[in-house]
């Protein structure tokens, strides 16, 4: 690009050199013009003239109609030369342009394309992740509920057991016998304490499962608000800006114009 520049920056010297030549031409033709116009119109009667000795010598000019031509041409061909140097000089700068583009730019570009359907399975896997934990949470609270309305439902019949053992307590000497029926109390009480047990050891565990649940569908959730910003700041930002350099896509999209 450095070599690019510099014979830009000599192209745009030589095209400044024609065009001051071109000016300067110019100015001397329109003058050329204002003085021919000027002199057609003198007469016999018009101010201003005189005698002017030496005035018909040809040593005072300085060109011929042959070499005054040439100098036209010649001017009008280096200013031609000039403006297709210059476009394919330009031509050469879009070309470069494109090749520094896909070179650059393509790269990063393609590993975004491939990024991107990464992250978007990524966002997909979380928030099916994040459904399945809703569903657990659910079934677990379900399940909580169950055991609790278990374990309120024993306790009615425990209530009974231990007052029936309560009551025969007070039978006196030999009545308080540990006979058969007594013996049932004491297992009906028995077997009710364990089931009791079991099931708050179970409500226990279904608890702590809810509270784990919950951390983990926090985190799911956490984690599918950081996927999706990045989903928007890689789809619908960083894709468009990534196609191409914003100056070498402005510059590329100008149309180029042909030499008249």
């Amino acid at each position: 690009m450095r070599r690019m520049v510099e014979k830009s920056t000599a192209q745009l010297s030589v095209n400044w050199a024609a065009l001051q030549q071109l000016n300067k031409d110019l100015r001397n033709k329109t003058q050329a013009q204002s003085i021919d116009g000027k002199i057609i119109h003198l007469g016999n009667q018009s101010p201003g003239i005189d005698f002017r000795p030496g005035a018909e010598s040809a040593e005072r000019c300085v060109s011929i109609p042959h070499s005054w031509a040439r100098h036209s041409q010649e001017n009008i061909g280096k200013s031609h030369a000039c403006r297709a140097a210059s476009e394919r000089q330009c031509k050469g700068i879009a070309d470069l342009l494109r090749a520094c583009a896909k070179r650059d730019v393509e790269p990063i570009y393609c590993c975004q394309r491939r990024v991107c359907p990464s992250n978007q399975g990524g966002h997909r896997r979380a928030q099916r992740a994040a459904g399945s934990a809703a569903r657990e949470i659910a079934d677990a609270e379900r399940s909580a509920a169950q055991l609790r309305r278990a374990i309120e439902d024993k306790a009615a019949p425990m209530k009974v057991a231990q007052t029936r053992l309560e009551e025969r307590a007070r039978r006196q000497d030999m009545e308080s016998c540990n006979d058969t029926p007594m013996i049932a109390l004491q297992r009906e009480v028995a077997d009710l304490h364990e089931s009791l047990s079991s099931l708050a050891h179970r409500l226990k565990s279904v608890e702590s499962a809810l509270v784990r649940l919950h951390s983990n569908r926090d985190k799911l959730e956490s984690d599918i608000r950081v996927k999706e910003n990045s989903l928007l700041i890689d789809v619908k930002r960083c894709m468009a800006m990534r196609k191409a350099p914003r100056g070498a896509q402005q510059l590329l999209m100008q149309p180029r114009r042909a030499m008249p």
